[in-house]
């Protein structure tokens, strides 16, 4: 039988006669479409005749005198030499018997066998190989003349195969149809009566299957159901699994939203900003050579050529005009030094964009937007007031000079329009303005400002007297100290602020073996008491944060190899990351009375942006805090902490912290090496990242690895009790610690002296050149007024 095939039309006949005004006909006529292809494919299935073709035609009938004449004469005698050896009445090899065919009418009576005879003679299976075998022409002699019996009897034989019932598709097979149909698996036969099965068992035999009018409305209601599944569309039709048209739309929408979500970062079509950035980067070196071209890259990487072309010329053109927006980025791009250094250009340039841009969403077009980013075109005025608040830290859009307070406020107007004329601003009345005091007229400067000036070289001129009045101030603590400024002609005031600054201990409290550094107050510390949740894409970064924070503020890295977490988390080291109102500090509580020798290595972490952190090394013996080294670290530094030897006692705690420099905690990720070892006795060491760096977790406190409880702690406190001491000037191996070290040494008096003369040949002369050396530091701190020396210092003439 042929194989049933039903061809549907590509185009549905009723595409083009849908209403598109309100639907409802077109809805109408797709029903009855639909249901009169549904009953087309149930009735065209109740018999192969309705699909079957014509069998193809044979040869024409022989006649019987001829068929007989040929089986006597050339089929038995055939038959006899080749066959009947082993399928005669005698033998019946295989149950066959040829022999018992005599003539034409026995065949006619038994066809089956000659069936069987066909396929062997065709296989060449038979005679069996041993046995003598017919010639080709034999051969094919024999399987004509069989071949031409079978026709002749089939067609002989055709005529009413009896009655075929009328069947219907079963359920499955009707969900089946109308989910090739349609695309969407709608279940319209769940309604249906269960089909039955039956007297074979079979639940899809057409006695089981028969069509009643309650059953014709179930298909009827069926072809409504479906049709309510149809999308009306200009051009014909879909199917929805949804029926409302806010669903239909949603689903239009999820598939231009899918389409953009290739190419884009977000649900608004933004740009991944960073691949492009990240392809830029990596060959900006060729592209500026001219060795590679922007469409390779672009080619290379799948990237727009288009945008990237554009974000190149924008990072890259010196000769654009300048933009207020662009110009940082700008800069950024040219000082980047790592590839690290990206995310904060991300971050630059997804500012500039939402400071110059808004996004329409994709696929809304609301208030008449037709394209995807719509410029921010804010009214132009003719005159603006700007305020800048000078009281406060960290301003934004200023800068300080280095080692200085004052503030250099650079004012520049651009010409947004572009019209190529000459743009000029007045400014009208610049004036400093103080809550409670009059206003000071820019003009009136000469007037008002000496009260706010200082000369620098006489105000430390005579640096060494004050450095030696602060040793003995120290030597002699009963004494005033107007009575020592007295004594050595000098200003009772700033006396005071460098004996503040020195801190020196009295000659009867030092113990050559103590420790030395500046008392400062003890700071509370909290335990980090919750542990950092699992992170699957970096299962070796654990650590310690505060019971409700999000932000761990210490982290291990307990693999091989770097992690960029990000900023970069070397293998088994230990990393902070303060708070701007707190501080993270690791302490080690000795476990031992004796002479140790501390050593730390602070390292900033994540350089691609912040502002750099500072640090210090503390002793604390009970309810006193020593500080006896600080510094701070800028941007992707290091800094190492001059090895510090003395003494300590059982339960005395060494801390070494971490502080946000100016309460900027951007960026300030810093892996941290602390190491005490002992002098005497057994000799251990107790390393921080040995101790703790793949066994964080392990509790906090942490014991070390000679079995000795709670001697790590991970601790945090408030930024502003550590503030002073962070900022102290007595940075590690800075001329001021150096002579603070000899005058308090009666062995070293004479080296303090030649130290105090530098120190004032330091204070007197021009800022030191090399960022690296702590006098650089030092200067910086010294002469700013917001120092520990100048900060509200009551100057002779100036107003309160």
């Amino acid at each position: 039988m042929a194989s049933t095939h039903l061809q549907l039309p590509s185009q549905p006949p009723c595409s083009f006669l849908v209403d598109q005004r309100s639907g409802v006909p077109g809805q109408r006529l797709l029903t009855v479409s639909l249901l009169m292809v549904l009953l087309a494919v149930i009735a065209c299935s109740n018999a192969a005749r309705c699909f079957a073709n014509d069998a193809p035609p044979t040869a024409a009938p022989q006649s019987e005198t001829a068929r007989r004449d040929t089986f006597a004469s050339r089929v038995r005698p055939l038959l006899a030499a080749y066959c009947l050896d082993c399928h005669s009445n005698a033998t019946q090899e295989g149950e066959l018997n040829l022999e018992r065919f005599a003539s034409v009418a026995a065949i006619r009576q038994d066809l089956a066998p000659w069936q069987a005879v066909v396929v062997q003679l065709e296989a060449g299976e038979m005679p069996p190989r041993d046995a003598p075998q017919p010639s080709e022409a034999e051969r094919k002699q024999l399987l004509d003349w069989t071949r031409s019996l079978l026709d002749d009897e089939a067609r002989a034989r055709a005529g009413d195969p009896g009655h075929v019932p009328l069947r219907r598709l079963s359920n499955a097979e009707f969900n089946c149809l109308v989910r090739d149909l349609t695309g969407i698996d709608l279940q319209p036969a769940r309604e249906f009566p269960r089909d039955g099965a039956a007297g074979e068992g079979f639940t899809n035999a057409a006695e089981a299957l028969a069509m009643s009018p309650a059953m014709m409305t179930k298909y009827l209601d069926a072809a409504k159901e479906i049709a309510a599944h149809a999308v009306l569309l200009p051009d014909g039709f879909r199917f929805s699994p949804a029926q409302t048209r806010r669903d239909w739309t949603d689903e239009s929408l999820a598939k231009l939203r899918a389409f953009y979500g290739q190419f884009t970062q977000d649900a608004d079509g933004g740009l991944p900003l960073k691949r492009y950035l990240q392809a830029l980067w990596r060959q900006r070196a060729q592209l500026a050579a001219g060795n590679l071209t922007l469409d390779s890259v672009a080619d290379n990487e799948k990237l727009s050529r288009k945008y990237l072309a554009q974000l190149w010329q924008t990072l890259t053109d010196r000769d654009a005009p300048r933009s207020f927006a662009l110009q940082p980025i700008r800069t950024r791009w040219r000082h980047a030094t790592d590839e690290s250094a990206l995310d904060a250009l991300v971050a630059d340039v997804e500012a500039a964009q939402r400071l110059l841009w808004s996004s329409a969403i994709i696929g809304s077009y609301r208030d008449g937007n037709t394209v995807r980013r719509v410029a921010k075109d804010p009214p132009v005025v003719e005159q603006q007031t700007l305020r800048l608040n000078l009281d406060q830290a960290g301003l934004k859009g200023v800068r300080r000079l280095p080692g200085h307070a004052e503030v250099i406020l650079q004012l520049q107007i651009y010409d947004l329009l572009r019209t190529g004329e000459k743009v000029t601003a007045e400014w009208s009345r610049p004036r400093f303005e103080r809550q409670g005091q009059p206003t000071m007229l820019l003009r009136d400067y000469a007037q008002f400002g000496l009260q706010y000036e200082a000369d620098y070289t006489p105000l430390f001129s005579q640096t060494a007297k004050y450095l030696t009045a602060s040793l003995e101030a120290a030597n002699t603590p009963d004494t005033p100290v107007a009575t020592l400024a007295r004594r050595h002609d000098l200003n009772s005031a700033w006396l005071q602020r460098w004996i503040a600054l020195t801190a020196l201990d009295p000659r009867d409290h030092q113990d050559d073996e103590a420790l030395k550094g500046r008392v400062v107050p003890i700071a509370p510390l909290q335990m980090l008491d919750a542990k950092t949740p699992p992170n699957d894409l970096r299962p070796a970064i654990r650590g310690w944060q505060p019971r409700g924070g999000e932000l761990p503020l210490l982290v291990t890295n307990a693999s091989d190899k770097v992690e960029h977490i990000p900023g970069r988390a070397g293998p088994h080291q230990v990393m902070v990351h303060p708070l701007p109102e707190e501080f993270v500090a690791v302490t080690w509580t000795s476990p031992i009375t004796g002479r140790v020798r501390v050593e730390a290595k602070i390292t900033h972490a994540h350089p691609s942006c912040g502002n750099g952190i500072t640090w210090w090394l503390e002793k604390q013996t009970g309810q006193q805090a020593l500080i006896f080294a600080a510094g701070a670290v800028d941007l992707g530094g290091t800094a190492t902490a001059t090895p510090t030897e003395g003494k300590v006692k059982q339960g005395d705690t060494i801390l070494l912290g971490v502080d946000a420099r100016d309460r900027n905690h951007v960026c300030d990720l810093t892996e941290i090496t602390f190491c005490v070892k002992e002098l005497d006795g057994q000799q251990r060491v107790w390393n921080l990242a040995t101790d703790i760096a793949d066994s964080v977790h392990a509790g906090n406190p942490h014991q070390d690895r000679f079995g000795n409880p709670a001697v790590w702690r991970a601790v945090r406190g408030p930024a502003s009790a550590r503030i002073a001491a962070t900022g102290s000037p007595l940075a590690d191996n800075s001329t001021l610690a150096q002579w603070r070290a000899a005058a308090q040494n009666p062995q070293t008096h004479q080296r303090a002296a030649v130290l105090a003369n530098q120190m004032q040949a330091l204070l007197t002369g021009p800022r030191p050149d090399d960022s690296e050396h702590p006098d650089r530091s030092l200067y910086d701190q010294l002469v700013s007024l917001d120092g520990p020396l100048l900060k509200d210092f009551p100057f002779p003439g100036t107003a309160s």
